[in-house]
């Protein structure tokens, strides 16, 4: 288990990706700021546009 814990922390604060622009993942998460990924408000009445927030 301490394996894993030890790997899951470079992977998320040491490790750029290259889908978050060679970011890691733990900046665009302290930073709010994600790769161009939309949250789409579902809950809009039918006939009304869709929001995104």
């Amino acid at each position: 288990m301490r394996g894993l814990r030890k790997y899951f922390a470079f992977y998320n604060a040491e490790c750029p990706h290259q889908a978050l622009g060679y970011r890691t993942p733990e900046l665009v998460h302290r930073s709010g700021n994600g790769g161009g990924a939309v949250i789409a408000d579902t809950s809009a009445r039918q006939g009304e546009a869709m929001q995104f927030i």
